[in-house]
């Protein structure tokens, strides 16, 4: 293979390793994104988390060996000795890790978990408490209102009697 041929070839093969890279660092942060959206409105099991911390790592795995695999070629094309089969099985393992990890971020939507139930019984218990308030409500104004007849009925007396005069 001639030189200029070489470096397409080991070019291209980066080239697709960093895109790899790319898609991986927008998918964690896709899957970190998910995770605050799923633990605000429901509440995961185990089974949740451990898809999270796979799906992740996986992310992380398929950049770590991509790297690897970039300055493996780049080592290989400055001395001259780089093949295209010899940064295959890390560019693969990097495709595979990530393959994996978009698997294990998708899993995460049907992972399950019930649906914030407390919300729930905290309205419930919100207007079971309002319901009691009313009806407490209704008493003491039921009272208040005796009381204001039996005030106004004593000064009608007061007003009736002859010594009896208002303050």
């Amino acid at each position: 293979m001639d030189d200029e041929k070489t470096r397409q070839a080991a070019g291209i093969a980066v080239t697709l390793s960093t895109q790899l890279v790319g898609a991986a660092l927008t998918m964690v942060t896709l899957v970190a994104a998910f995770v605050t959206f799923f633990l605000d409105k429901r509440h995961p099991g185990i089974g949740f988390t451990i898809l999270a911390l796979i799906a992740v790592s996986l992310f992380i795995a398929g950049i770590v060996i991509g790297g690897k695999g970039i300055a493996n070629v780049y080592g290989e094309v400055a001395s001259g000795t780089w093949e295209p089969q010899h940064g295959r099985r890390a560019f693969n393992l990097q495709a595979w890790a990530t393959i994996l990890a978009i698997g294990f971020a998708i899993s995460l939507a049907f992972s399950g978990g019930k649906e914030g139930r407390d919300t729930e019984q905290a309205v419930d218990s919100l207007r079971s408490t309002q319901q009691a308030q009313g009806q407490q409500l209704g008493v003491l104004k039921n009272r208040t209102d005796t009381l204001t007849r039996r005030v106004d009925s004593l000064l009608t007396l007061v007003d009736g009697c002859p010594n009896g005069s208002r303050r």
